[in-house]
């Protein structure tokens, strides 16, 4: 399988803005930060948004970053406001991870910040297209720009807010990433740009990102720091007994009855989980 690599800006522009393979060139995972100049954090208001999408349009049917029109836009004082704060992020940051990304942006904005903004949706689109650089990926001179919910955050519709590039890993890493180190790193070692199956299935109902027992359980169940991917073989499945999905359908019946939220109550819930969750219970 052909490797995919973060966008280099630079490199298609000096190359006449042709977009290059990301199959080519050094690896830049793991890059330090910058020394590029820091850009004060702005939001776009609905205007914007809406250029945002057309851009997104544009980028698709021309095979082309637009990196000026994007560099325009995320400046323009028509389409864009100052967010409050003083707030700068350097856009030439490399993140090899989910978790890079959401303890930078942790530590530019803060737990109080991030809290108070879950429905900015202006904020977390314009951040998507500050860092689209790691966002967008090319095969075979084709530049692939991903579906509109993964840049334009609708925290109204929740299982498109969850895949968005910034704000679903984000919240993710807010609400969840105290509960344990195999749940930070089940949920957030995977790249900035990919979504993936193991938070598919967990969004399958609410619970999965609302519950603080039920991403533990998750862990508890499924995690398996020992592959790629984290997560045990089949946990993903729809037709295999013991899954997130049927976990989540059963967290759903219990709590009819009972008080499950805390990640303190995982163990009780381990112990009279039903007996199709025992081949996960035992490592398979």
């Amino acid at each position: 399988m052909e490797e995919i690599r973060p966008f280099d800006f630079d490199a298609a522009m000096s190359a006449g803005a042709q977009v290059e393979p990301l199959c080519t060139g050094d690896d830049v995972y793991g890059q330090e930060a910058s020394t590029s100049e820091l850009t004060t954090v702005r939001a776009f208001k609905s205007t914007g948004i809406e250029q945002a999408e057309v851009l997104l349009k544009r980028m698709r049917s021309e095979n082309d970053i637009c990196k000026t029109e994007q560099d325009e836009l995320l400046e323009d004082p028509q389409s864009t406001e100052v967010v409050p704060g003083s707030f700068k992020i350097d856009r030439e940051r490399i993140f090899a991870t989910k978790l890079e990304l959401c303890e930078y942006l942790t530590s530019v904005f803060g737990d109080e910040f991030i809290e108070n903004n879950r429905s900015n949706s202006g904020l977390w689109t314009w951040l998507a297209f500050a860092f689209s650089g790691q966002f967008l990926k090319s095969r075979r001179d084709i530049l692939e720009v991903a579906s509109n919910p993964r840049w334009i955050y609708d925290r109204g519709n929740y299982r498109y807010s969850i895949r968005h590039f910034i704000a679903g890993a984000l919240y993710l890493y807010h609400d969840f990433h105290a509960i344990g180190e195999d749940v930070k790193d089940m949920l957030f070692s995977s790249s900035p740009r990919e979504f993936g199956r193991l938070v598919d299935a967990m969004t399958y109902k609410m619970e999965g990102t609302r519950s603080p027992v039920a991403v533990k359980m998750i862990a508890k169940l499924y995690y398996d720091p020992s592959v790629s991917r984290k997560f045990k073989s089949g946990a993903v499945s729809q037709d295999k007994p013991g899954t997130i999905r049927e976990l989540l359908r059963v967290i759903s019946q219990i709590g009819m009855t009972r008080d499950f939220y805390s990640a303190d109550d995982a163990d009780e819930l381990w112990r009279i989980l039903p007996s199709q969750f025992d081949g996960f219970k035992n490592g398979r």
